[in-house]
């Protein structure tokens, strides 16, 4: 049996041709809203101030297997928040839930959370007049840097 597993990978290996070794594209979460953090269409913040941060409204799916989870970023301008390095932001902490539903989801920013977040709390306080972003975070291999989506639209923290 040992040996005809190894022959069946062997096997795999040589013939399977469809794999890359470029990294896998998740798509970003999106914040609900216009730039300024509110939208007369939806009628939903996608970003409100409370008594010890911030909550955010995200509308997120992902089924990746690699998906891990979440990380916010934070700069003075829209330009500036799109364009940080992958490890410029602070991760999410543990799932509440895994969003594999296309609805909206809130996560909460915030050293002292209330326990809003129906998603995961960002341990960090925002700046008032910076911008905010979030990108998926995804297992990249053993030994490996996580790797990053490409972040999501900017919004203007209240």
């Amino acid at each position: 049996m040992k040996h005809f597993f190894k022959s069946f990978l062997l096997f795999y290996l040589i013939s399977c041709t469809n794999y890359s070794s470029n990294p896998i594209s998740i798509n970003p979460v999106i914040l609900l809203a216009p730039p300024d953090g509110n939208s007369s269409t939806t009628k939903i913040n996608a970003i409100e101030k409370t008594s010890t941060g911030h909550v955010l409204r995200v509308a997120a799916q992902n089924v990746e297997l690699t998906f891990k989870g979440y990380r916010i970023y934070q700069a003075p301008t829209e330009d500036q928040v799109l364009k940080l390095p992958s490890d410029a932001g602070i991760d999410c902490g543990s799932l509440l839930q895994f969003p594999n539903t296309g609805i909206v989801y809130i996560m909460e920013a915030s050293t002292n959370p209330l326990g809003l977040a129906t998603l995961c709390t960002f341990p960090i306080s925002l700046t008032t007049g910076n911008y905010a972003s979030i990108r998926t975070v995804y297992f990249n291999g053993i030994g490996v840097e996580d790797g990053t989506s490409l972040p999501s639209n900017a919004i203007k923290i209240p």
